[in-house]
């Protein structure tokens, strides 16, 4: 709810902002006499056209591979933000930007796609891709607002963030876990970049209030098999588990 909240609300503004510029292009260029020339012009009028009467907005998220349950959830919010903004919904396209991999092939995706394409706003599903976004959103004065917790990437500019940092949420939790009589934790945290920021600040601050943390099992992306991990974590018989 609160990503098609926000891609509605990305999605509206951006359309308007495009309005003025569809009504300058009103028909295609004319095509050469030569053949070749009549091709390569009626191509760049057809773009020309297309980008007067569309607004680009890219979803960059690892689509595939092992986040892909979770972030098709992401991708299809922005989709039913696109369908409510009613006959507007067919001057904006969506560009899927599909950043799976590793943090280089993640940076090379993301370079490219900003390099071949004209993107007029970004929706950001994780804090490995945003960081690579940022600086592009920057130099192209674009908006792009990221489910980011890594604090480098909001500016308050054009890059946006709409989840706690993960020093404030470990502030929160660890004095809920406290009053609730907790005094170890078994940790297990996948090791990606925004979801380690988040466990390593829960442990730091756990640590400094005088709990123990009796577990700490960390697991790569492409895991799928947690039966060893959770026997783990239940054999160190903590008052709580973080996950």
């Amino acid at each position: 709810l609160c990503v098609a909240s926000t891609g509605w609300r990305l999605l509206a503004a951006v359309a308007d902002n495009r309005a003025d510029a569809a009504g300058a292009m009103t028909r295609l260029p004319v095509a050469p006499a030569l053949v070749a020339a009549a091709l390569v012009g009626a191509v760049a009028g057809a773009d020309a056209y297309i980008n007067a009467k569309t607004t680009t907005i890219a979803i960059i998220a690892p689509v595939s591979g092992p986040s892909a349950v979770l972030v098709q959830s992401f991708v299809r919010a922005a989709e039913m933000a696109k369908e409510d903004l009613g006959p507007d919904a067919e001057r904006v396209r969506l560009l899927i930007v599909d950043t799976t991999g590793t943090p280089e092939h993640v940076r090379r995706v993301i370079d490219r796609a900003f390099a071949t394409r004209r993107i007029d706003a970004v929706l950001g599903a994780v804090s490995a891709s945003g960081q690579f976004t940022a600086p592009h959103a920057r130099d192209q004065r674009i908006p792009h607002i990221c489910v980011c917790s890594v604090r480098t990437i909001g500016d308050g500019q054009f890059n946006f963030t709409n989840i706690p940092l993960p020093e404030d949420e470990a502030t929160r939790w660890v004095a809920e876990a406290k009053r609730r009589g907790v005094a170890t934790i078994a940790l297990l945290a996948q090791e990606e970049s925004s979801v380690r920021n988040h466990a390593n600040a829960m442990a730091r601050e756990a640590l400094s209030d005088g709990m123990r943390i009796v577990f700490d099992g960390r697991f790569a992306d492409e895991t799928t098999d947690f039966a060893l991990l959770a026997q783990e974590a239940r054999a160190a018989n903590a008052d709580l588990v973080f996950a």
